[in-house]
This record gives structure tokens, sequence and C-alpha cells, in this order.
């Protein structure tokens, strides 16, 4: 069933995966943050010390990642909402990917896992910028001229 956007114009199933796909990964990480930052680091092999401004930023950003997750989240239930979902997640994946690679071309390569988030969020927020574009405003003004 294709669900239509405010225009008329369909949604493709393929945009509602990408950006049900992205708002999966957002809530798992985002939790995982939430719930313990401290394991959450370790898992990268960084020791944090359990001092309460540090937690308290870490899970602030976690919170960031779940109200993007529940966003992303919102669209894919009501597709309608995929084209402001779309750009909203592309900044988000791309800023983090791009600074990553910022990072690693400062500071020298992380461990390997974050390594290949970077590579993941370079390809989620892609093709969330591809969805955005696709349903952006000249998809939108030629869906109209169509009808």
């Amino acid at each position: 069933m294709h669900h239509r956007t405010h225009i008329g114009s369909p949604i493709p199933p393929l945009a509602r995966l990408l950006v049900g796909a992205a708002a999966l990964i957002l809530l798992a990480v985002g939790l995982w943050i939430f719930a313990d930052p401290i394991a959450y680091q370790a898992s990268m092999g960084v020791a944090i010390p359990d001092d309460p401004t540090l937690l308290s930023d870490m899970r602030a950003q976690a919170g960031a990642l779940l109200g993007f997750a529940g966003l992303l989240g919102f669209a894919t239930l009501r597709p309608r909402h995929i084209a402001l979902a779309a750009p909203a997640g592309a900044v988000l994946f791309l800023a983090y990917g791009l600074s990553r690679l910022v990072a690693m071309s400062v500071d020298g390569l992380p461990v390997g896992s974050l390594v290949a988030a970077a590579s993941v969020e370079l390809a989620v927020g892609a093709a969330l910028a591809f969805v955005a574009w696709r349903m952006g405003p000249a998809a939108q003004r030629s869906s109209i001229a169509r009808t």
C-alpha cells in the first residue's frame, strides 16, 4: 500500500524502510548510551570515570538521539511526514559521520567499531538525503503538474 504525502504523491515503500531503519539505529544507540554510558564507552575500550557531569552530558546527547529516533519513527508510522523527517535524519547522520572523518584526520584512527560506525552513519545519511531529495520541492512540483 502506497501512502500519499499531503500533495498526493505516493510515498515509496523504500523511503519508509530507510527512515524506519534509521529510527531503529538511533533508538538502539540512544537507549544504550542513556541506560549505561559507562558500558557503552567500555565497549570501545574507553574507561570513563563515574563522574556525574560527564554522565549527564552523555545522557543528554543520548536524549537527542532518542528524540530524532522518535521523529523518524513517527514519520515511518505517518508517512506524510517523511518529507520532514528524512532531511532531519540526514543532517544528524551526516554530521556524525563527517565529524568522525574530520576527527580521524586530526586525531588518527580510532577503534574499528568507530570506523565502522562512521561508515554506517555516512551510508544512512546519504540514503536519507536521497529520500529527502526525492521527496523535496522539485518532486512535489512534478507530482502537482501530473495531477
